[in-house]
C-alpha cells in the first residue's frame, strides 16, 4: 500500500490490550493522589512515579488529599501486607475478577504476572473489539491508524500488537498467504516488513511501528483466512516492543482523526474505480 505523508499527531496513548476503561494510575484509583493518569502503559515495574510512591509509603509517608482515601488506598497503605494487597491488573482492569497480591507488587517474580504475558503473546486475553463501519469497510475504535494500511494497538506493559486494516483487505480481496517478520527481527515504521499474497499474486504492508518483534500470529499463517474474516482479532499478525514506547503511534491517525482519513481513502478509491484510466 502506498504511505502517504501524515503531518497530523494522534491523541494521547490509549491502552485497550489490557481492558481499561481509562487511563487513571492505579494510585489515583487508590484514592493515594488526587490525579494523574498513566502515561506508561501500566507498565508500573519501569514508572518513575510508581517506583518514588511505593518508596514514600514503605517510609510510612502517604501523600495528602483533600478526599477520603478508599478501601483499596487503604490497603495499598497498610505496610504493603501481602494478603491485603489487589493485584495491579484487577486495578486496571486487565483481568476482570479481583485478584490479591501475595508479592508485594513484585511482578518479576509472580507467575499469575508471567502467564499473563504468555497468554498476551497468543492473543488470547484480548479485548472485544468495537466496530465502526464507514461504508462496507470497518475501523476498529481502539486501533491507531497507519497510511499504509495496517492498524496498531497498545496493550498492556505498552506492547503493540498490529495487523491489516480492513480496508487493505476488502480493497486487496481474500488473503491466501502472509510472510510475517520472524521473532527478534527489528522492524521500522514505514518500512515494508508484512507481505501477503492473494490468488499467488503477492504484495506488501509497511510497519505502523518501529520496535522488535515478540510474537508472530502462526495460526494466521497457517490459516490465512482468519486475517481476511478477523482482521482486529484473531487475524492479528505480530506484537511488537515499540523503541520509543510514549511516542511510537505520534504519526498514526486515531478516534475522529482515523474516521475522517477512512473517508477520504474510500472517496480516494472510489475515484479511482471510477476512472481507473487516471488511477
Amino acid at each position: 500500500m502506498t504511505l502517504k505523508k501524515n503531518s497530523q499527531k494522534s491523541s494521547a496513548m490509549i491502552v485497550d490490550g489490557g481492558r481499561e476503561t481509562a487511563n487513571e494510575c492505579i494510585w489515583m484509583k487508590a484514592g493515594l493522589v488526587e490525579f494523574r493518569q498513566c502515561d506508561n502503559a501500566f507498565d508500573c515495574g519501569s514508572c518513575p512515579f510508581d517506583t518514588g510512591m511505593r518508596k514514600k509509603m514503605q517510609k510510612g509517608s502517604i501523600p495528602r488529599t483533600t478526599y477520603e482515601k478508599s478501601h483499596l488506598g487503604e490497603a495499598l497503605f497498610l505496610r504493603y501486607r501481602g494478603s491485603d494487597l489487589p493485584c495491579r491488573h484487577s486495578l486496571t482492569g486487565r483481568i476482570k475478577v479481583m485478584k490479591q497480591c501475595p508479592n508485594a507488587y513484585e511482578c518479576n517474580h509472580c507467575e499469575y504476572d508471567q502467564w499473563l504475558d504468555e497468554q498476551d503473546e497468543t492473543g488470547e486475553t484480548m479485548a472485544p473489539v468495537t466496530l465502526l463501519a464507514k461504508g462496507r469497510f470497518k475501523i476498529a475504535d481502539t486501533c491507531y491508524y497507519h497510511p499504509g494500511h495496517m492498524w496498531a494497538r497498545i496493550e498492556h506493559g505498552g506492547k503493540i500488537r498490529i495487523g491489516f486494516d480492513d480496508f487493505l483487505i476488502n480493497v486487496s480481496g481474500p488473503i491466501d498467504g502472509v510472510n510475517l517478520p520472524g521473532l527478534g527481527s527489528k522492524i521500522s515504521e514505514g518500512e515494508v516488513h508484512f507481505h501477503f499474497s492473494i490468488q499467488h499474486q503477492t504484495a506488501s504492508a509497511q510497519s505502523p511501528v518501529t520496535g522488535t518483534v515478540l510474537a508472530i500470529n502462526h495460526r494466521a499463517i497457517r490459516h490465512p483466512d482468519i486475517v481476511s474474516d478477523d482482521p482486529y482479532r484473531r487475524g492479528w499478525l505480530a506484537l511488537v516492543s515499540p523503541a520509543m514506547p510514549k511516542t511510537c503511534v505520534k504519526n498514526l491517525f486515531y478516534g475522529q482523526k482515523s474516521l475522517a482519513w477512512m473517508e477520504n481513502e474510500i472517496a480516494q478509491w472510489i475515484t479511482r474505480c471510477k476512472d481507473p484510466v487516471h488511477s
